[in-house]
């Protein structure tokens, strides 16, 4: 494929063990996505969870070989998202258009790290998945820095951490004490439900 990418690609195995992104021509090579932006360092853990996973039935149903290899997935398409915000990053197993950007403050922010990003506050569940700057959302300073740190501790997917991970919920709910209007999630456990509902 040459020139600009098409309005949207998915996330889906390679059996041939290439990038695990496609369009309707088929994979994007490594140099492609070099080619429009994506940091090579990201490029290569898509490749990473690529060889990383098999299909169960077919391609649109990668299954983990690592426990946290599937929850890579997530993390990988909010950060590839989040480098081609002119594009809509899908995951293969759904076929629905994701809403746009919104401008003014976000309904809610997901609490998510990931390697890409300075500060690990993301626009998913609502929205595309992308990282959001927590400036003008007036988040204390000492918080973002907190949410630096631990970000900058995150384990490979394949590591279990629940000290790591019982931190970053602590940050969570530090996150929605400070913004009551925001609805907060944390992605690095298995709860779905925002912060501001669970027991402390």
């Amino acid at each position: 494929m040459s020139g600009p990418l098409p309005p949207r690609v998915r996330f889906a195995h390679d059996h041939g063990g290439g990038v695990p992104v496609w369009t309707d021509m088929g994979t994007l090579g490594a140099d492609e996505l070099a080619g429009v932006g994506v940091p090579v360092a990201l490029i290569e853990r898509l490749v990473e969870w690529n060889d990383r996973v098999w299909p169960v039935w077919n391609a649109r149903v990668p299954r983990p070989v690592e426990p946290g290899w599937d929850r890579e997935e997530r993390r990988l398409v909010a950060e590839l998202q989040n480098q081609l915000p002119d594009v809509d990053v899908v995951m293969a197993e759904s076929d629905e258009e994701r809403p746009a950007v919104e401008a003014d403050r976000p309904a809610a922010l997901t609490v998510m790290a990931a390697p890409s990003v300075d500060v690990p506050l993301w626009s998913f569940p609502f929205g595309r998945s992308l990282a959001v700057d927590p400036a003008p959302l007036f988040v204390s300073e000492e918080l973002v820095e907190q949410l630096r740190r631990w970000n900058r501790r995150a384990p490979r997917p394949s590591v279990l951490d629940p000290r790591w991970c019982a931190d970053g919920l602590v940050l969570a709910r530090a996150l929605q004490d400070e913004l009551w209007d925001v609805e907060v999630f944390y992605y690095e456990d298995d709860d779905r439900n925002p912060v501001r509902g669970r027991r402390r």
